[in-house]
């Protein structure tokens, strides 16, 4: 309760000085009510998850520098559906360390696919469904 009270007396300080505080985050329900109360943090707008052009391009992106052979871009961007660019990073980061310790030359669809469905998206877990 301390680490809150001092952050409100900082928001607090911060208006008074002119500044203007921007917040973000994944976890609203775990953002203490003092915080978001009216005249805080005034204006909320909700950023969802990539659409699907952006999470091909994200994986496209994470695997740039990885030994891999994925053909299946569009497959791989539908099957994450509501996925978080985090979590895309996840699960390309997480199938080459399996990759890896299989001492396998490459990242193939099969491995990512496996972490995918090992770690579904988290939104509905903070958001319900969306």
């Amino acid at each position: 309760m301390i680490e809150v009270n001092e952050f409100l007396v900082q928001l607090n300080n911060a208006h008074q000085n002119g500044i203007f505080v921007v917040g973000a985050t994944t976890h609203l329900n775990m953002i203490d009510d003092a915080v978001k109360r009216p005249g805080r943090f005034d204006k909320k707008l909700f950023v969802g998850p990539p659409d699907l052009e952006a999470r091909i391009d994200a994986f496209k992106t994470h695997l740039k520098n990885k030994p891999q052979n994925i053909t299946k871009w569009l497959y791989l961007g539908e099957e994450t559906e509501n996925y978080t660019f985090a979590e895309i990073q996840f699960v390309v980061d997480e199938a080459a360390r399996i990759v890896a310790g299989a001492k396998k030359q490459f990242i193939d669809l099969n491995d990512l696919m496996k972490v995918i469905m090992q770690n579904p998206c988290q939104i509905h877990q903070y958001f319900g469904s969306v």
